[in-house]
């Protein structure tokens, strides 16, 4: 009462995936798990395989180079069981072009590693709303704040999803001579639900061996606005920022 696949090469839309899984077909058992994974393709192409509301929800991203994604989904296939699904996916920086609508970063360079679990609540139907749980790791990374032209460069840190909050731990990057190792929370920034998220709380603690202040003339001037200012721009925008400033 076990059908296994192992290794199945499937083309869909002219391009090969990878199926491996086990599904257990008694009605007393019925778990079942399945990994999908495929090496170099679009982005679009990749998006418009899936169902017109997830179509939907992932049009707020955009890459300008391939992914190569691995998808696990496990769960029990008795119909009104909500599967979990993991994504597993490895960027480069650069070819970020879009990060759900957000206009004001643009990533210049680095690497970066994803780990997202997504647990569907029981609302979710076809949608990924539900519970977020992940880490993105990233490393030489080079980053603009565009609103004040403020770059962080060399960045090394880990960024831990947990709902819709996000946790940093130990971000460490230079802007201008100085170098900053950074670590804090934020509160109603990532979700998945429908539900306005409403306005970023961010909780920033900041050590600096050796703090120039001349780095940091771009929050003194006018912030440059823009007409494309996304939901989550104007979040940033809109919040409350709680920081903790350490130097010798």
């Amino acid at each position: 009462k076990n059908l296994k696949l192992d290794n199945i090469t499937l083309d869909i839309d002219r391009h090969s995936f990878l199926f491996n899984g086990n599904f257990n077909l008694d009605k007393t058992a019925s778990d079942f798990n399945l990994v999908i994974s495929t090496q170099n393709i679009g982005f679009e192409k990749a998006r418009k395989l899936l169902t017109d509301t997830l179509q939907v929800k992932l049009s707020r991203y955009a890459f300008t180079s391939p992914i190569s994604p691995k998808v696990s989904i496990k769960g029990k296939s008795a119909f009104g069981n909500k599967p979990g699904v993991r994504i597993e996916l490895a960027i480069d920086l650069q070819s970020v072009k879009s990060v759900a609508g957000i206009t004001s970063v643009r990533f210049d360079k680095g690497q970066s590693t994803i780990d997202i679990a997504v647990a569907s609540s029981q609302e979710a139907k076809d949608t990924v709303h539900g519970d977020l749980d992940g880490t993105i790791r990233f490393r030489n990374a080079e980053i603009t704040y565009l609103p004040r032209n403020f770059k962080l460069k060399n960045g090394e840190g880990v960024v831990r999803f947990n709902n819709s909050a996000v946790l940093i731990d130990s971000l460490i990057a230079t802007t201008g001579e100085t170098k900053l190792v950074m670590n804090g929370q934020a509160k109603n920034l990532i979700t998945l639900s429908k539900v306005d998220p409403g306005k970023a709380v961010i909780y920033w603690k900041l050590f600096s061996p050796e703090i120039h202040i001349k780095d940091f003339k771009a929050f003194i001037a006018s912030e440059k606005s823009s007409s494309r200012q996304s939901s989550v721009d104007k979040m940033f925008a809109s919040g409350d920022v709680y920081i903790i400033l350490a130097t010798p």
